[in-house]
């Protein structure tokens, strides 16, 4: 029965699909854009019938898949591709959870993001030109929606499954295609200027952080074989596309939040292992280790000056910034200001570290709220318990990455990028299904 069903609705979908865009008339006719839209209504009818029933699998996993090409899947027109899926899965969640009357209450971190965003928005009124600053925040406030409403779906072990196979396949492509790529160009993604490069390997390393240290974790707490040895293909493939990368933040991150892992897990010495084999793949990739003996990058690639620039400007606005998205015109102020610039500094520049971003932006009181959100994040799934068997080892995951995107941002500018919020919803969804799993377990605060 449910397979015609299927069927049906398949058939509605075609239907309607050559109705729509298969007339000779109609401008997308022939066209890759029209076949695309073929596609696309013709899966519609049981995509949202799916999507009601499984919002974390059908659009939320694929859109998680996506993730890592997001600066690559762009059509002329319409934009970015998975933009729409996060959105998607967000509406059908708040449909299937109308449907079953049954919602969970949000957790704490994101409300604490929320109040940042809210007093990002306070700011605007005394920013000198707040068009970039509404153009960040429209990103910041729907990825951060999009988590929120999924935090609320009691999603259930299925939904898990179907996440993590997003995310780690998502990983393991992106892999394959960095690999791909310095095997056909012969240098890796970082080589080249800012118009020629297919796309930002800052980006490209730190998206890979929650798909390498998920399968990880998946690999050393398997115990069936297989089962590893996928999980453990995922990591080498998602380890190898951060070393071909070649960003240092992203491997010092990735670092970092192995070390904390090794201290967390009771699977501390499979760890070890682990980490050994990831360094000799590592060291096995060309110009990887020599990224950190490069002597013409001693400051940090022009970051320590950036940063030192960034320092003046918060000293003229200092409890409350110079207003969201106003990094750029507050750092050209204070450029000459400085009393001795390198050879070649540029007058404008991206903050690169989240730190003096928001201390320029938001003055000391954003800082707080910022590291008070990314304090009550790490603190998300606290009340998963140390016996609570692949709970425990997924929210170790998830706070190892939260840990690695924290260090990301300390030289990176990430907070409107798809994977930042996709880690951090990860975080909020585990919780949800880890307290749908026991509806007997009183909602605690979270204060």
């Amino acid at each position: 029965r449910g397979r015609l069903v299927a069927l049906a609705y398949f058939a509605t979908g075609a239907l309607a699909a050559a109705m729509l865009v298969g007339a000779p008339h109609l401008p997308l006719s022939g066209s890759p854009m029209g076949l695309l839209m073929v596609v696309v209504l013709a899966l519609a009818p049981v995509g949202a019938a799916l999507a009601i029933e499984r919002p974390l699998v059908v659009p939320f996993a694929l859109w998680a898949a996506l993730v890592p090409f997001d600066n690559l899947l762009t059509v002329a027109g319409i934009g970015k591709i998975a933009k729409p899926l996060g959105a998607a899965a967000a509406l059908a969640a708040l449909i299937a959870m109308l449907l079953r009357r049954r919602a969970l209450l949000p957790p704490f971190s994101a409300g604490v993001w929320s109040l940042l965003a809210l007093y990002a928005t306070v700011s605007l009124f005394w920013a000198r030109s707040p068009d970039f600053g509404i153009t960040m925040l429209q990103q910041i406030a729907g990825l951060l929606v999009v988590g929120a409403v999924l935090s609320m779906f009691p999603a259930d072990e299925r939904d898990l499954r179907a996440l993590f196979c997003g995310v780690v396949g998502g990983g393991a492509a992106a892999g394959v295609y960095a690999i791909t790529m310095y095997a056909l160009t012969g240098h890796a993604l970082f080589i080249g200027d800012t118009t020629s490069r297919p796309i930002d390997h800052n980006h490209f390393g730190a998206a890979l952080l929650l798909p390498a240290l998920c399968a990880t974790m998946a690999t050393v707490s398997a115990r069936r074989p297989l089962r590893a040895t996928l999980c453990g293909l995922g990591a080498v493939l998602c380890v190898a596309g951060i070393g071909v990368s070649q960003s240092r933040g992203a491997l010092i991150a990735l670092g970092i939040a192995l070390a904390y892992l090794i201290v967390r897990s009771r699977h501390r010495y499979k760890l070890l292992s682990a980490v050994g084999a990831g360094s000799a793949l590592l060291a096995a990739i060309p110009g990887t280790l020599g990224r950190f003996s490069d002597s013409t990058v001693s400051d940090g690639a022009g970051r320590y000056q950036i940063w030192h620039i960034g320092w003046s400007a918060f000293q003229h606005r200092w409890f409350a910034g110079h207003g969201f998205g106003m990094f750029m015109p507050a750092y050209q102020a204070s450029f000459l200001e400085y009393s001795q610039p390198a050879e070649g500094a540029q007058r404008v520049q991206m903050p690169h570290n989240i730190l003096i971003e928001f201390s320029v932006e938001l003055g000391v009181i954003g800082v707080v709220f910022l590291l008070l959100a990314w304090w009550w994040q790490l603190r998300t799934l606290r009340e998963v318990g140390p016996d609570e068997g692949g709970w425990t080892d997924a929210a170790r995951a998830l706070e190892a990455t939260t840990i690695a995107l924290f260090v990301s941002a300390l030289s990176l500018d990430l907070l409107t990028f798809k994977y930042t919020w996709l880690a951090l919803s990860a975080a909020w969804i585990l919780r949800a299904a880890y307290r749908s799993r026991a509806p007997a377990r009183p909602e605690t605060s979270d204060a």
